[in-house]
């Protein structure tokens, strides 16, 4: 909890709590998201992202352009008519007309931009609903290629896309356009509901960033515990972690339990090779060093126990990898 461990994150963020409502969490506490289990929250740790476009909850603002060509005609944009995820009345109502045509010229659509950093990876993210579900609309990314169709609901979903953005001027572009991307021609028109624009670079969605006026960052987070090592048998003991990744993106994502060095060290986590665990036990050298294959996106249960010629890494229950020779660490404190 927060009394037992050092957090750090010098912004706030947002976390879904548990009525589904996505609401902020303040500077200096952890985030408790209960997106996955309404009875049973995890805690959500994410690296530093920016929300680059600058109002994301009101598409009314001369930031969003209104575009349309054919026979469509501008989407028509009211302010804060229904109630958003966050719980409030700040989502706006669109109603986009494509019109008579059945062409890729023929579109109604909503388009923002940002500076972003060439051949990097970007994603956009957006929440919507439809007025009476089914509608679809098309929907394109960072680096204004492939146009994604989604079928929207009456209920509130997050809808988000990765790509590798080709300019330094890129963004999103949501609506209707007919017959682009293989997708053929779908509904002329549709009223829809959206909140929460978000463009972040990186290879996936993280936790919305609202912003106002001007882009946002959130800080990344970490968790610290020191002076334990009266709690810390250090000839031998388990580590025990129960985690799941946001995404499989070749990030290494690990909990350790040290002297404050790296000459002492237990650690296990998510390898920065896809789909996979990994442990190590280090007493001045490596003393075990295994890995074994697992879906980091889901939630797993990993453990890894040392002891003099006896260690061990355990996947859900089931010992999987194991190492008979080697020394155990010294002085775990933290």
């Amino acid at each position: 909890t927060s009394a037992d461990m050092d957090f750090t994150r010098a912004t706030s963020a947002t976390r879904v709590n548990p009525s589904g409502i996505v609401d902020g969490i303040t500077t200096g506490l952890p985030r408790l998201d209960y997106s996955v289990s309404e009875s049973c929250p995890h805690i959500l740790v994410e690296p530093q992202r920016t929300n680059l476009f600058t109002y994301s909850e009101d598409f009314s603002n001369a930031a969003w352009t209104k575009q349309s060509a054919g026979t469509g005609s501008n989407p028509i944009v009211t302010a804060n008519n229904v109630v958003s995820p966050d719980g409030t009345q700040n989502a706006d109502k669109i109603v986009f007309n494509a019109g008579s045509g059945t062409t890729s010229s023929d579109q109604s659509q909503i388009i923002d931009s940002a500076t972003f950093p060439d051949n990097t990876s970007g994603t956009v993210s957006i929440y919507l609903k439809g007025e009476n579900g089914g509608e679809q609309i098309t929907l394109r990314g960072v680096a204004d290629l492939t146009y994604t169709l989604v079928t929207l609901t009456t209920e509130w979903q997050r809808f988000s896309t990765t790509e590798n953005s080709g300019t330094n001027q890129d963004g999103i572009t949501f609506g209707i356009r007919q017959d682009v991307s293989g997708h053929g021609v779908i509904n002329s028109s549709a009223t829809i509901y959206a909140w929460g624009a978000q463009l972040e670079e990186g290879a996936y969605a993280t936790s919305y960033i609202p912003t106002e006026g001007s882009t946002v960052t959130r800080n990344k987070e970490t968790f610290e515990r020191t002076g334990i090592a009266d709690l810390i048998n250090s000839s031998e003991g388990v580590l025990f972690i129960e985690m799941a990744a946001l995404a499989d993106d070749g990030t290494t994502r690990q909990i350790s339990l040290s002297d404050g060095t790296n000459d002492n060290r237990v650690t296990i986590g998510l390898s920065n090779s896809s789909d996979t665990v990994s442990a190590q036990v280090k007493n001045g050298s490596l003393q075990m060093n295994k890995t074994n294959a697992m879906t980091q996106t889901n939630f797993n249960k990993i453990a890894v126990k040392w002891k003099e010629n006896d260690m061990a890494l355990w996947l859900n229950g089931t010992e999987v990898q194991t190492d008979l020779s080697g020394t155990t660490p010294s002085a775990l404190n933290e």
